[in-house]
């Protein structure tokens, strides 16, 4: 027994010496006229050892659960328990782990094509800025599962063989500027013994201003399909269809949507029709039919929260950073596997940065920093202290917020000052790229609204969007040429500058 607590007191001792995250994921439905519910949390602990090493903890805690021994105590054994490697060149996930690659799962996360499977054994990939290659070996199954993901700026695609499931499947994502902000998708899944039969899946979504629709169809045939959790379409036997139109507000979304498969159509009832409201993580929905497949009768009037809690973990020792090195803003931002999100969302890091603007002046608790033509948000519930040109090295873990990858801050030092000039760009190469980067553009003036107006140099157009801490006038006329420099952003969607001061905007002409 001596020996047992030894044992866990040492390794609760490495543990506590390593950036630690714990963060949990809760997703609530509550039918409202009934008042039954259903809740689903999930919980991540990770420790990292470094950068781009560590190991992870995750749990669906409402879920049974086994169990081991070790000696006469008992433990709970998590769902996946596994080491993890991102590397410039390779990528490790060994252990018990969920396998993510695909390029659907955008819309309703709904997925045809692609690998998500729960896996005993290893994950090993090679990567480069175009193209990820990889296999799976799954101890249990004794099976292989082999992918290759093709990526450019405005497009990815990828080809699979799941051993598991003895699937063969294809994907591919497209983005396109020409009309606002619109996303293609396409996924096609079959079993190998039945290739004539396959799976479809096929949606678009536009956002164009404040305006966004979307629109899906799946075709189920041999392959799998991969339903969301609690829809009810997943009893469709052989088509489901998807739609959906908004308006966004400054933090409220208004919009309807309509819902129909073939398991409606043969019982000869209609499309479910509905309209809902979300305020950031809560959604209220109305139907006139059933919304959630998980909840006994047929709800026509759901609650639904979403909530990410993230609680830091101190640790006893924290190790300097010309020990443990650090990142820059561009190593933040890389999306290697194409999933929308920083390859290393959740874990803790040291960047490097110069501050491009003051805090407080384009959001509360809010900065930008920049380094060598990449940037990054900045964010701490408690304050930050930075003024523009200050070179600071920032300690914190990574978030992806509403789409926007951000710092939140545990602990700045400030070095000392430099200074930063801003990018010069063109509008239509404003995206991932430039996020949270200073950049400057030229164009004239097409429309000018309460708190903002659109440029436009020809080819493109951008919202520039005013913040009340900059003190901007919009004394501005529309035909007018002007210089424009700011933060990129993205809004629910839409690219966007933020100017800092009035002296962001110079009238040319």
């Amino acid at each position: 027994m001596r020996g047992l607590v030894a044992v866990i007191l040492t390794f609760a001792a490495i543990c506590l010496s390593l950036p630690i995250s714990f963060d949990t994921l809760a997703l609530f439905t509550l039918d409202i006229s009934s008042g039954k519910s259903d809740i689903f949390p999930i919980c991540y602990l990770k420790a990292s050892f470094s950068n781009n090493f560590g190991i992870s903890l995750e749990d669906y805690m409402t879920l049974d659960h086994e169990t081991f021994n070790i000696g006469s105590l008992k433990f709970m054994k998590p769902r996946y328990y596994y080491i993890w490697y991102k590397g410039d060149k390779f990528d490790l996930d060994l252990g018990k782990f969920k396998a993510k690659h695909y390029n659907t799962r955008i819309y309703e996360l709904l997925r045809v094509g692609g690998i998500r499977t729960d896996i005993f054994g290893v994950d090993v990939s090679y990567k480069n800025r175009m193209l990820k290659i990889g296999s799976i070996y799954d101890l249990k199954g004794k099976r292989f599962c082999a992918y290759a993901n093709g990526k450019r700026e405005n497009w990815q695609v990828g080809i699979y063989y799941d051993g598991l499931h003895s699937e063969i499947s294809a994907d591919a994502r497209m983005n396109f500027k020409k009309f606002g902000d619109m996303k293609t998708w396409l996924g096609i899944s079959a079993k190998t013994s039945e290739l004539a039969s396959p799976s479809i899946l096929t949606g678009c979504s536009l956002r164009y201003g404040n305006f966004e629709t979307s629109l899906q169809y799946v075709w189920k045939g041999s392959g799998y399909v991969d339903f969301a959790f609690g829809d009810p379409a997943y009893r469709a036997r052989k088509w489901a269809f998807y739609g959906d139109i908004a308006y966004n507000f400054e933090n409220l979304k208004l919009g309807a949507f309509m819902r129909y498969n073939s398991s409606l159509y043969t019982d000869g009832e209609r499309p479910v029709f509905g309209l809902k409201v979300s305020l950031k993580d809560l959604t209220l929905k109305v139907g006139t039919g059933d919304l959630h497949s998980e909840l006994p009768g047929a709800q026509k009037i759901l609650l639904e929260w979403k909530g990410y809690v993230s609680i830091p973990i101190p640790v006893l020792k924290v190790r300097k950073a010309e020990k443990r090195g650090y990142l820059t803003p561009a190593d933040v931002q890389k999306d290697e596997d194409g999933d929308g999100k920083s390859d290393v969302e959740g874990q803790v890091v040291k960047v490097k940065g110069v501050v491009t603007v003051d805090a407080g002046i384009l959001g509360r608790n809010t900065s930008y920093i920049m380094w060598k033509d990449y940037g990054l948000m900045i964010y701490s519930p408690k304050g930050l202290d930075v003024k523009e040109g200050d070179f600071v090295m920032v300690e914190g873990r990574v978030k992806e917020y509403y789409g926007t990858t951000e710092i939140i801050v545990s602990g700045i030092e400030i070095i000392n000052e430099k200074k930063v000039e801003p990018l010069s760009v063109k509008i239509k190469d404003i995206g991932e790229r430039y996020e949270g980067a200073l950049v400057s553009v030229e164009g004239i003036i097409k429309s000018i609204g309460k708190h903002s107006f659109v440029v436009s140099d020809g080819e493109e157009t951008i919202k520039i969007y005013i913040k009340k801490g900059t003190e901007i006038k919009l004394d501005l006329k529309i035909g007018q040429k002007v210089k424009v420099t700011g933060i990129v952003q993205s809004y629910k969607g839409t690219w966007e500058i933020l100017p800092r001061s009035p002296k962001d905007i110079q009238i040319i002409e």
